[in-house]
């Protein structure tokens, strides 16, 4: 149909330690505190990114996926489930740029922790 794309593709095909890591990054925030109804649309916003990614991992031959999200706080969130053989992490990363080394620094020691998972 007209309605379906012609392609999926995520934002990032990185591999890290042998792995491939599909990642996503996302112009809303997971983390923001909400009230109950806007809470409940908001988790399935999240339902449907989660299940989008997971079909990424799945194209790309991928057991770990990530989605990136902007929080207004000064340190980085990370969040980490596991879906069957799928990790996917959430990670809320502050939009300040001045600790951009760090917070690269972070999410590597982040991801092999994951390896180490696997």
């Amino acid at each position: 149909t007209r309605l379906m794309p012609g392609y999926l593709e995520p934002d990032i095909i990185a591999e890290f330690g042998g792995s491939k890591i599909v990642i996503d990054a996302k112009y809303k925030s997971y983390f923001f505190d909400r009230q109950l109804k806007v809470k409940e649309s908001q988790r399935e916003r999240m339902r449907s990114d989660v299940h989008q990614i997971v079909a990424y991992t799945s194209l790309f031959n991928s057991k770990i996926a990530m989605l990136v999200a902007p929080v207004i706080d000064q340190d980085i969130r990370f969040d980490l489930i596991q879906y069957g053989d799928v990790y996917v992490a959430v990670i809320g990363l502050p939009l300040e740029w001045r600790r951009s080394g760090e917070y690269a620094r972070q999410i590597r020691k982040f991801v092999r922790g994951i390896l180490e998972q696997m």
